[in-house]
């Protein structure tokens, strides 16, 4: 929950949010958006995005219990998704597997898009926000600071998009991003963490530690995963790519 400075604040937040909720709700009605129900708020407090109840809310262990081909159609629908966002002008910022729903009829929902959801819009929250992880950010995105942070873009989200693909296609529940690279005491916050897992000699997921993943599938990945955002492919390619494999 993110809370603002002052109540003129959260009245300018507000007025801004009220503006934009016509895209919000033109993108919650695609089929691999997760549906806006509507929004609540009360007289202090910034407003919130009500979202319904997935009872399959945990994607991981989703596809741990299904069809290895249901892999590959789930990256569909997520990338299809994001290029509905990226496509109106909508950045997730926080792309990962706790924000993947799949509905009963096993379409993937994308969640928790109202953290960032507007470039430069900020002070709103959804009834499910999960904890940023770092382990999914962009190296761009350093440092991590609540004041002026740096803003998640769609090479941010496509660099994202990568990490949670390499889970998704290995399919192993246990399967953490980095996993090289414990978080320890000694990290003193996410901004040091991120430090490591992206200073120059730190290595990417290697492919021989995911046997589950083609070589074809493994090559969309690493490409979203460049370093430099302007070498990452679109959601575009990424989704001709997906066709591909």
């Amino acid at each position: 929950m993110h809370a603002l400075g002052s109540s003129k604040e959260t009245e300018r937040v507000t007025q801004r949010f009220m503006r934009e909720i016509v895209t919000w709700k033109r993108v919650s009605q695609h089929e691999n958006i997760a549906d806006l129900l509507g929004i609540y708020r009360t007289d202090h407090d910034p407003p919130y995005l009500v979202l319904p109840y997935y009872g399959n809310n945990k994607l991981l262990a989703y596809l741990a219990q299904s069809h290895p081909d249901m892999r590959l159609i789930l990256a569909k629908e997520i990338a299809r998704g994001v290029d509905v966002l990226h496509g109106n002008g909508v950045i997730h910022g926080d792309l990962k597997p706790e924000n993947i729903f799949v509905s009963d009829d096993g379409h993937a929902k994308i969640a928790d898009f109202g953290v960032s959801v507007i470039p430069q819009l900020a002070g709103f929250t959804t009834t499910s926000m999960n904890p940023k992880n770092v382990r999914y950010s962009a190296p761009e995105l350093l440092p991590l600071t609540d004041i002026n942070p740096p803003m998640p873009t769609r090479q941010s989200d496509i660099f994202s998009l990568g990490i949670l693909f390499m889970q998704l296609f290995d399919g192993r529940v246990d399967c953490l991003p980095y996993n090289h690279v414990p978080k320890n005491v000694n990290d003193g916050g996410d901004t040091n963490l991120l430090k490591r897992i992206h200073k120059p000699k730190s290595d990417r997921p290697r492919r021989e530690d995911h046997p589950n993943i083609s070589k074809s599938r493994w090559n969309v990945i690493a490409a979203c995963w460049a370093a430099d955002p302007s070498a990452r492919p679109s959601i575009r390619r990424v989704r001709a790519w997906l066709g591909q494999v």
